[in-house]
């Protein structure tokens, strides 16, 4: 697995078990390249496809910053969230899908939900 998909996912970890609060600043790209070991590009990449997927907010000269994953729901609702979306990962991971496949073949059935729905 790649190098950026592994600390992608590892930030997605810490924001998803509340390591991260929503408002949290995280490092910045230097100092987590710096932290990690890696190229600067890299972590830069990382940012991006988190801002792009929701997970956080950068904004130029101020920093990043973690995104409230479930806005509209009580704590209640959020595990129930968390625990049908666990089922459905592992029942997708007993099919022989790779987290990346069942990423993108969610992506694809959330599009077409989509496009049904007008």
């Amino acid at each position: 697995m790649p190098l950026w998909v592994q600390l992608r996912n590892r930030i997605v970890y810490l924001i998803g078990s509340g390591y991260y609060h929503a408002g949290d600043q995280l490092p910045t790209t230097h100092e987590l390249a710096v932290d990690v070991g890696i190229n600067y590009n890299t972590v830069n990449k990382v940012y991006t496809s988190l801002a792009h997927d929701g997970y956080i907010t950068s904004k130029r000269g101020v920093g990043a910053f973690v995104n409230a994953l479930e806005p509209d729901v009580g704590a209640e609702q959020a595990d129930a969230i968390r625990e049908v979306l666990d089922e459905c990962v592992a029942a997708l991971s007993d099919l022989g899908l790779s987290r990346d496949d069942i990423e993108r073949s969610m992506k694809m059935y959330l599009r077409k939900l989509e496009q049904e729905r007008g």
